[in-house]
């Protein structure tokens, strides 16, 4: 068999098919090796996430022990909500809710809610969201303190009525130009409120709960 000329189009493409495969195979074999790094640095950001918004005094937070609630009357994107538990003494201290806000100004923003047995926000953080720079990633904490103002609130000390913003008659302030986003934000986190006290027998498994364990 005769083989291509070296100056031929024949040979230039044979030589690119090669190079092709060649290149696509070192590809596919650095990203399997890769994938347990991602895999475990996702992990550790997840749990220092969910960590961030736990109550102080857990004692145990497992990260590999998500369960999906069903709920899509209360939370449209997704079709339901995933919840962690932290533990105090064997018994559940909160929820923290990995949900989505489905009306930020640019689609939807990504939050983990913490809720201690009380019924009581221990902490708010966004995951992932595509709001304005400069604007909208005010809710992202190390670029504003305003997600600190949920840190305590509940529908006990702020009434159903007050869950809005100030210019909407609430007790809420808003991010300085950002009017969307922090209405997504403070609906959701009222929502995630809502369900925690109306489904507290799916959150909290029967013969585990233990009512008021979490802290004020």
């Amino acid at each position: 068999m005769r083989l291509p000329d070296k100056d031929s189009p024949w040979a230039t493409g044979l030589f690119l098919a090669l190079v092709g495969l060649l290149g696509g195979g070192l590809m596919v074999l650095a990203s399997w090796h890769a994938t347990p790094y991602i895999d475990d640095n996702e992990r550790r950001y997840l749990l220092s996430m969910l960590t961030a918004v736990a109550p102080e005094g857990f004692d145990h937070l497992p990260a590999d022990s998500a369960e999906f609630l069903d709920a899509p009357e209360w939370f449209p994107v997704g079709g339901g909500v995933t919840v962690y538990r932290a533990y105090r003494e064997g018994a559940p201290a909160a929820a923290i809710f990995d949900v989505h806000a489905p009306d930020g100004y640019t689609g939807p923003i990504r939050l983990l809610v913490g809720v201690n047995a009380r019924g009581t926000v221990s902490g708010v953080r966004v995951v992932s969201h595509r709001e304005t720079p400069g604007l909208g990633d005010g809710i992202e904490v190390e670029r504003s303190p305003w997600m600190f103002g949920f840190d305590g609130r509940s529908r006990a000390n702020m009434p159903d009525g007050q869950w809005r913003l100030r210019r909407d008659g609430g007790g809420f302030d808003q991010l300085t130009g950002a009017t969307v986003t922090s209405r997504a934000v403070l609906h959701t986190v009222h929502r995630v409120l809502e369900f925690h006290d109306t489904h507290r027998e799916r959150i909290y498994p029967t013969g585990t709960r233990e009512e008021g364990r979490g802290d004020e």
